[in-house]
């Protein structure tokens, strides 16, 4: 049977759902280098099988090669389109006018996110918006992959070393899964578990049953990643997932049985360790609060009071307010902009009254977020004392490291006692290193693309649930470290989101 052509994208991009999260080489030893290799790989099979694509049709329509004039080209680009383009433009004069123009062009004294990864993203982008096509094995990989890995986590919390990948490492406990660290463990699942949970919620028939499981598996993982930035993405995912489901009695159906499946995971990581002589890592303030007996309690009477809700008002026959969805919306935002305010007034108004736990969420200083706050802080004055160019163009992509050891040496070492090579936040490291403009051009593809999907949503539920992912990678992107194992997915979320066939 031959192959249409557009199934070759499709192809290169099941592979990189699939093959590139699983992929390892010497274990954790050269996870990073490793995982760019094969990003790289798959983002120039995309960039050329979509230009040898577009070239036979370009040849095929004009029975020669046709080149058509900038300004027809851009009238086809969209504003997503034309930002990205742009974004690009920003990263290579960022580089060219950096002092360290090599670096930057590799990211070698990085993490491998210097201009070449922009680039490759680039390419990744054209290929996945003008040729491929949406296949179910597409959406299936999401809850399959989630699956096995969360299970892999989940053993290896227990003190099981699935598959020998604690070897050679002195201490494994910061490490998880096929990712490395936690914190970028949690950053797949702020991509795979949304949109797992929101196609749960909008897909009828057997496949139901998959997406159920990759959601119990992912909250099994959420657990096992003991950080409190795979709980942002939690936090996120569920709070837009209510808005949207809390109009339609057989959502919110789903929705309350997330609730419970939730529940449940939490009740058998309690049950599990002990019932079989297991010793779990140690835990993390957050998770041990969420796995507590009180939040079970209130979150099993939650879930089952939705339920029972739900099966209610079917049999009455009636429909639920349409205002929840503009309550619920406003209650969310007063929360939100109440949690800002407390943050601003513990961190520099009331600077010494005891919050006990939320001491380290509440209030800023050079500790907060495991010392995240000594690395902002000397990030802001860098971006303060720049030249203006520096501060609109950065110093070169992926420079972070080189900026804090030029200026910053002494006092990571006085001070800290550990040398920093990532800010620690995705969008402070744009701000350094691409600059304003690079900042504002990728703020706004985010915004453009999630705006994209939830519109997209009511004609193919798939959109719904990649745009809901971009918003959770979004918010959990604040505290992330900026690195080539996981960020190629927000660059591929946000390719689905613009994709034009």
């Amino acid at each position: 049977m031959k192959l249409k052509k557009n199934n070759c994208i499709n192809i290169f991009v099941l592979l990189f759902l699939t093959v590139f999260p699983l992929f390892f080489d010497n274990y954790y030893i050269n996870i990073t280098i490793t995982k760019y290799k094969v990003f790289s790989v798959l983002s120039l099979s995309i960039f050329f099988t979509g230009l040898y694509y577009t070239l036979s049709a370009n040849i095929e329509q004009n029975r020669t090669l046709k080149i058509d004039s900038l300004s027809s080209y851009l009238r086809r680009m969209s504003l997503c389109d034309i930002l990205f383009l742009l974004l690009l433009i920003t990263a290579v004069l960022s580089c060219l006018m950096s002092e360290w123009r090599l670096p930057a062009l590799s990211g070698v004294c990085g993490k491998y996110t210097g201009l070449i990864f922009m680039l490759l993203t680039g390419g990744l982008y054209y290929g996945i918006t003008r040729h491929m096509t949406l296949i179910p094995y597409i959406k299936y990989s999401f809850p399959v992959i989630l699956s096995m890995i969360s299970l892999m986590a989940f053993f290896q919390f227990c003190g099981y070393d699935v598959l020998g990948f604690y070897k050679g490492i002195a201490d494994g406990t910061m490490y998880i899964a096929t990712f490395g660290h936690v914190d970028v463990f949690s950053a797949f699942l702020c991509v795979y578990l949304p949109v797992c949970l929101y196609l749960f919620c909008y897909t009828d028939g057997r496949e139901n049953l998959l997406y159920a499981t990759g959601c119990f598996m992912g909250f099994l993982a959420i657990f096992s990643s003991n950080s409190d930035s795979s709980y942002i993405g939690l936090g996120i995912s569920l709070a837009v997932l209510l808005i949207l489901a809390v109009s339609n009695t057989d959502r919110l159906k789903r929705y309350a049985t997330l609730i419970l499946l939730l529940t449940s995971a939490a009740v058998l990581w309690k049950i599990f360790p002990p019932l079989f002589g297991l010793v779990l890592r140690e835990q993390s303030s957050i998770t041990t609060f969420f796995t507590s007996a009180k939040i079970l309690c209130i979150s099993a009477l939650t879930g089952g009071f939705l339920f029972l809700l739900c099966i209610f008002i079917n049999k009455q026959k009636k429909n639920l307010p349409k205002c929840l969805p503009c309550i619920l919306t406003a209650f969310f935002m007063v929360f939100i902009f109440l949690l800002i305010i407390s943050f601003i007034w513990f961190s520099f108004f009331d600077t010494k009254k005891d919050l006990g736990e939320l001491e380290n969420y509440l209030r800023f200083n050079s500790h907060w977020g495991s010392d995240r706050g000594y690395v902002w802080k000397w990030l802001i004055q860098f971006f303060g004392f720049s030249s203006l160019l520096t501060k609109l163009f950065g110093a070169g992509p992926d420079t972070t490291t080189l900026i804090l050891y030029k200026y910053f040496k002494v006092e990571m070492s006085d001070e800290l006692g550990v040398f920093y090579a990532s800010a620690h936040n995705e969008y402070l490291n744009y701000l350094v290193t691409i600059g304003l403009v690079g900042t504002i051009l990728y703020l706004a593809i985010l915004i453009l693309s999630i705006i994209k999907c939830f519109r997209k949503r009511r004609t193919n539920a798939f959109f719904g649930a990649v745009g809901l992912a971009i918003l959770a990678y979004s918010c959990m992107a604040a505290v992330n470290i900026s690195q080539p194992i996981t960020m190629p997915f927000i660059y591929l979320l946000i390719a689905f989101a613009n994709q034009k066939n």
